[in-house]
């Protein structure tokens, strides 16, 4: 397949654009088949009897010398900035020289800013960088694997598990449950860089398919919360009886609408087929105020068995029997009766 020199690889224009040429050149070369001239230092097919080489080994030898100008051309074809060619000739290298990957290894090495601020820029980055400062899983990995690039670009290095370390850390706060089972999984010797990258490439993936489900950055993190927050103040008010006065004689209380003013004072739910106060034995046992309504309806009963004890001794007595009553609503023990029998003043 002849090579097509140039066509589809970028120029080469400094340290700015130096990634996006090295993946044009190595995906061009890799479609030909000649992505080895850039790893490998290739060498001519040596003929058995280098006198008298065979038809077959003047081919191979051919071959070679093609596919390793073609891949020479393919490189200095994207390389026609000045700057670049006067920086490359200043740090070693000839224009005749015929070595494509002594060129592209030159390149590797010089090209990129190697100075000490921004060598200590990659290594702050790098090493703090934290998702809930992207709008995505994707984006934050596209970041991740640049500055992964860089570092080892600039021969910086660290234990695997270090490096493991960088990226948890700047996950943590986007995917705490995730990071919790990742870091005992790398305590447990169970987590590798590449098994990580291969759980977050499917996050990455459900969060494009299902955007509900991306983590937010923080910055709107408040805003969701708080949308959610109110959102659910005004679930419970759409949900909420109106209130209204009550229309029982000599009761001033709101109550919501459609509660029933009970014989014992108290509001009768509408969905309730009797009021608990009154019948505690028929209230739900999750109802909070079971437990006392029994002990009230119990005192309640006490006080009348003997209120009406003492007013049977005495029942032509008119006095006695409106002092009794009188006495029996200024008891807390007995309220509940002067309820029932005085309903209009109870409150």
């Amino acid at each position: 397949m002849a090579l097509e020199v140039g066509m589809n690889i970028e120029q080469l224009l400094g340290e700015s654009n130096i990634d996006s040429w090295d993946n044009a050149l190595r995906n061009t070369l890799d479609v030909y088949g000649l992505l080895n001239y850039l790893d490998e230092d290739v060498q001519p097919p040596t003929p058995k009897d280098p006198d008298a080489p065979t038809a077959a080994e003047k081919k191979a030898a051919e071959n070679w010398r093609v596919e390793r100008a073609r891949v020479l051309l393919a490189i200095t074809n994207s390389m026609k900035s000045r700057n670049v060619q006067i920086l490359l000739q200043n740090s070693g290298w000839y224009p005749a020289d015929r070595d494509p990957k002594r060129l592209y290894d030159l390149i590797k090495r010089v090209v990129p800013k190697v100075s000490q601020e921004s060598i200590g820029m990659v290594i702050k980055e790098y090493t703090s960088l934290n998702r809930a400062s992207f709008d995505s899983m994707a984006s934050f990995l596209n970041r991740h694997f640049f500055l992964r690039k860089r570092w080892n670009d600039l021969k910086l290095t660290v234990s695997p598990q270090v490096e493991i370390w960088f990226l948890l850390n700047g996950l943590e706060s986007s995917y705490p449950l995730h990071h919790r089972l990742w870091v005992n999984d790398l305590t447990n010797g169970h987590l590798t860089m590449s098994d990580l990258l291969d759980k977050l490439n499917t996050i990455a993936t459900t969060e494009a398919t299902t955007p509900a489900l991306s983590v937010q950055v923080k910055a709107g993190t408040k805003e969701k919360e708080d949308t959610k927050s109110s959102n659910n103040k005004k679930d419970k008010k759409k949900g909420r009886r109106e209130m209204i006065d009550c229309t029982h004689p000599g009761c001033k209380r709101q109550i919501p609408t459609g509660f029933v003013h009970a014989a014992c004072g108290h509001h009768r739910n509408p969905d309730n087929d009797v009021c608990w106060w009154c019948e505690p034995d028929k209230a739900p046992a999750t109802w909070q105020n079971k437990e006392k309504a029994i002990k009230a309806l119990q005192k309640t009963s006490t006080g009348t068995t003997a209120l009406v004890v003492h007013n049977s001794s005495n029942l032509n007595n008119p006095a006695t029997t409106g002092s009794n009553l009188l006495f029996a609503n200024s008891i807390p023990e007995f309220s509940m009766l002067g309820a029932i029998l005085n309903p209009a003043g109870f409150h």
